[in-house]
C-alpha cells in the first residue's frame, strides 16, 4: 500500500501503515502532504520495529526536506511501536505481525487518520 500511496499522493489524505514494510517512495508522499500513520509491533516477527522507524525518520527527512516544520511534521507524521504488554490487553499473544490488524479497531488512531483531508478546488 506504501506504494500506491507514493505513486499516486494526490488521491490520499491520510494513510495508515500497519504491520508491513515501506515499499513507496518518501518524498512524493511530503511533497504532496500526505498524513501518515505508522504502527508495527515492538516484536513484529517478520519486520522487528525497526523497518518502522527506518520509514517514519525517512518521512520525516522528506517532510524537512519540502521545507515542513517540527510542528507541521507532527501534526502529519505518528508512529506507535506497542510492546506485548498492549497486544496482551487485547488478548492478543505470541502472534504480534498478526495481531497487528489490532490497530484497525483503535478509535483514536481511525479519527486521527479521518481527521486528515485533502484541499478542495471545488468553489
Amino acid at each position: 500500500m506504501s506504494q500506491a500511496v507514493s505513486m499516486r499522493p494526490d488521491l490520499y489524505a491520510a494513510y495508515l501503515h500497519g504491520a508491513s514494510q515501506w515499499d513507496g517512495d518518501y518524498a512524493s508522499i511530503a511533497e504532496n502532504g500526505v498524513a501518515v500513520y505508522i504502527f508495527m509491533a515492538e516484536n513484529d516477527e517478520y519486520y522487528g520495529s525497526e523497518q518502522a522507524w527506518d520509514a517514519y525518520n525517512s518521512l520525516y527527512d522528506a517532510y524537512s526536506e519540502a521545507g515542513w516544520s517540527e510542528e507541521q511534521i507532527s501534526e502529519v507524521l505518528q508512529i506507535q511501536t506497542p510492546g506485548d504488554e498492549w497486544f496482551a490487553q487485547r488478548g492478543i499473544t505470541g502472534n504480534y505481525h498478526g495481531g497487528g490488524n489490532a490497530v484497525f479497531g483503535e478509535e483514536d488512531v481511525l479519527n486521527w487518520v479521518l481527521s486528515h483531508s485533502k484541499e478542495s478546488d471545488i468553489s
